[in-house]
């Protein structure tokens, strides 16, 4: 039984029976970003670059082969991360990185740019001014902060 893929990751996913042809035309599409090679099941299987396709193409692959023959099988991945060793994980990678959940399908992943494709990291936004309005209330306590 496959588990359903989320659309975030459509751009950045190919199955691995695609072609070496089709690998390059969703390369170029989604502006050069590394793609992560899936099973029928949705497991995360490998990673595939642009060069690694064209060092695959060089050494005798052709258009036609499917993806999986040109994919990093042993690519950096992350299963639970801390927010103290993130950065310092993040910059050892050298282009993108997956969030596995623990059968192998896709949480989130993780581009050397910081930029960040997920479907479950919960977010919390704190904007304001300066609160002078509501002074002496925010004296101490951030607008947003503050009781009902």
């Amino acid at each position: 039984m496959s588990s359903h893929l989320p659309s975030v990751f459509s751009e950045y996913t190919i199955n691995y029976r695609s072609s070496i042809r089709e690998s390059i035309a969703k390369i170029n599409s989604n502006g050069g970003h590394t793609l992560f090679v899936l099973d029928n099941s949705n497991v995360v299987i490998g990673s595939l670059t642009d060069g690694d396709l064209r060092r695959s193409l060089l050494t005798g692959s052709t258009l036609d082969d499917h993806c999986i023959d040109a994919a990093f099988s042993e690519f950096h991945r992350f299963s639970t991360i801390t927010e103290a060793n993130f950065y310092s994980e993040i910059n050892s990678i050298h282009t993108a990185v997956p969030f596995l959940h623990h059968d192998g399908t896709l949480s989130s992943i993780i581009y050397k740019d910081h930029a960040l494709l997920s479907t479950s990291i919960p977010v919390f936004i704190l904007a304001g001014g300066r609160g002078k309005r509501l002074r002496p209330l925010t004296s101490e306590t951030p607008k947003p902060l503050l009781p009902n």
